[in-house]
């Protein structure tokens, strides 16, 4: 063991053991750590792979939507937005684009983009810029636009504004989108546990009551991975998105939906995921991010009702689901949510009597009876904000 304040017998040019001035240089730091730094901020190894890895179903969309279809990028010019460390304009040029412009505002991906471009020895190729596509305005003319723009519930924090400006403003006509078609869609599903959990405990906390964090929480919706055992209810699509004909504030809609259960249990929360398409070209490609299917980064996005509603195998919950970004946010950094339902169990009974059990007495069923149309005709309204 060293005793305070004795150091190593080592010496190293520039090191001297008894000035702490000299135990790190910054520039000797960067270059043995392997990290890319600019103006503070450091871009590790982990951060990459998370920008590659944990999107593994999308990239792999994209790279075949690109490659199944490169006769479409031939000597074409291509515009990527929000093109992180560049992997997607790395496959346009691949696939044989003439031109590709790489646009990426983070700092860090961006100088993290230039080394792997002239890495693979594609910079006469890829021209990466360092901004908003907003900010661009001495480009030509692109054939195709390439953005993985879809963000939470499809819009929150997503590029959507961002490419509906760059295909009005730089795309030929007749040109190509990649993706060009998603589609959101919403079912109920059984959470108890897990809502119990999330909930309840601001009733006790550490013998404290915070009851009043509880009814706000409810306003917060979560995003996580849901199990496909959960989902109660047929699934409806509630919003689809045409990337051709979609214009500014198009994206804030308020539309009618219809979930007819399954099973009997207690509703516990709407859940929504969307799937994405590349249909332009004959070779289509589609993902999607529901539970049925892969983990995606996106999961799934869960809106947890107040009160649990007893729902029975053909009962009907109808509704409207508005949506609409923020006015006040920037972009599309936040959207504000509104949920509508009343739940109508008239086709709910003869599902309930089908299920009677034989040791029941009459006035066991009876009851049973009273309490599946006692639940007619349940309404409510919730408000939900989604920031992240």
């Amino acid at each position: 063991m060293l005793k305070e304040g004795i150091l190593p017998p080592f010496k190293e040019e520039g090191f001297d053991p008894s000035d702490k001035s000299t135990y790190f240089s910054e520039e000797e730091f960067t270059k043995k750590i392997g990290v890319i730094q600019e103006s503070n901020n450091y871009l590790l190894p982990s951060e990459v792979y998370g920008q590659i890895f944990d999107q593994h179903i999308s990239t792999l969309s994209f790279r075949a939507a690109i490659e199944i279809n490169s006769e479409f990028f031939e000597d074409k010019v291509v515009l990527v937005i929000n093109s992180d460390i560049g992997l997607y304009s790395l496959f346009c040029a691949k696939a044989g684009a003439k031109k590709v412009i790489s646009i990426e505002p983070n700092k860090t991906y961006f100088k993290f983009q230039k080394k792997i471009i002239e890495l693979n020895n594609y910079q006469d190729i890829i021209f990466p810029y360092h901004c908003d596509v907003e900010d661009i305005y001495n480009i030509e003319k692109v054939d195709i636009i390439i953005c993985e723009w879809m963000g939470n519930f499809l819009l929150s924090n997503s590029f959507l504004k961002k490419v509906i400006y760059a295909r009005d403003k730089f795309l030929v006509r007749d040109g190509l989108i990649f993706p060009d078609k998603v589609t959101l869609y919403i079912a109920g599903v059984q959470d108890e546990e897990f809502k119990q959990n999330k909930f309840e405990m601001w009733d006790n906390v550490y013998n404290v009551n915070m009851s009043c964090v509880k009814n706000v929480s409810f306003k917060e919706p979560l995003i996580d991975t849901l199990n496909k055992k959960n989902i109660l209810s047929t699934i409806c699509p509630i919003f689809e998105v045409d990337m051709y004909k979609i214009r500014e504030n198009e994206y804030n809609f308020s539309n009618s939906y219809e979930l007819i259960f399954n099973k009997n249990d207690n509703l516990s929360a709407i859940a929504g995921w969307f799937d994405v398409e590349f249909s332009k070209t004959p070779n289509k490609i589609k993902f999607t991010t529901s539970p049925f299917n892969q983990y995606t980064r996106w999961k799934q996005t869960i809106f947890y009702l107040e009160k649990n509603i007893k729902v029975y195998k053909g009962s009907i919950l109808k509704g409207s689901f508005c949506v609409r970004v923020d006015p006040y946010s920037q972009d599309m950094n936040c959207i504000d949510i509104k949920i509508s339902y009343e739940l109508l169990n008239n086709n709910a009974v003869y599902s309930k009597i089908e299920q009677k059990d034989d040791d029941k007495d009459e006035e066991e069923e009876a009851e049973e009876e009273d309490d599946t149309n006692g639940q007619n005709n349940i309404k409510g309204v919730q408000m939900f904000k989604l920031s992240y």
